[in-house]
């Protein structure tokens, strides 16, 4: 989407939210002048000025969803929604999204999750296969891993959780099959099996056997 707000406009809608520039996510600061400072999110540095009218520049929405995080305290998921009230920014910024840690004891993180490079690997839809989120889960020490926008696991005892998007839809048992997902049979099942029928490496089973 091209930018065309004008004047003050730009300022008031852009200024200290999440846009792109040349696919890349960056935190836009915008001048009196109405140009555009594009800061990397994980380092704060500015990597240039770019005119409002940039045909490179895109103010669309960024889709967001899980977000892996590794902190000193914790290596978890965090699954970030937009909130649907109505709001003057265009851009992402922190006050407009609810998180949800899959992490017990844990409400949320920080603002510090937008400016990270797990942010913007979300961003590009990078997240590890589920063979790598398993190992993660059971060898590395995480609470939980996303292996996709929408997916995410989370490991309690002997089972790992399946969350879509911030609802738990089924588990994975660490004691038998560790590629059997099972979703307990209900009115939603069916669209949650068709979601989840994208992960690679895992077979999804309707109801608890």
């Amino acid at each position: 989407m091209r930018q065309k707000y004008k004047g003050e406009d730009i300022k008031a809608r852009l200024h200290n939210t999440i846009i792109r520039y040349k696919d890349e996510p960056y935190l836009a600061d915008v001048d009196s002048a109405g140009t555009i400072g594009l800061n990397d999110l994980a380092s704060g540095t500015c990597i240039g000025r770019v005119s409002a009218d940039d045909e490179l520049l895109d103010i669309s929405s960024i889709s967001i969803g899980y977000v892996n995080i590794i902190h000193p305290d914790y290596k978890l998921a965090v699954y970030l929604k937009r909130e649907p009230y109505r709001k003057f920014k265009q851009g992402i910024e922190f006050p407009s999204l609810t998180q949800k840690a899959l992490r017990d004891n844990i409400s949320g993180v920080s603002h510090h999750i937008l400016h990270s490079k797990q942010f913007v690997d979300a961003v590009h839809g990078k997240f590890p296969s589920y063979k790598d989120a398993f190992d993660l889960l059971t060898k590395k020490s995480f609470h939980s891993v996303a292996v996709s926008r929408d997916i995410a696991l989370k490991k309690e005892r002997d089972v790992l959780k399946v969350y879509l998007k911030d609802t738990e839809v089924g588990f994975i048992r660490l004691t038998g099959d560790h590629n059997k997902v099972y979703v307990p049979k209900s009115e939603q099942s069916y669209y949650y099996i068709l979601l989840l029928d994208g992960i690679k490496d895992w077979t999804i089973i309707e109801g608890v056997k």
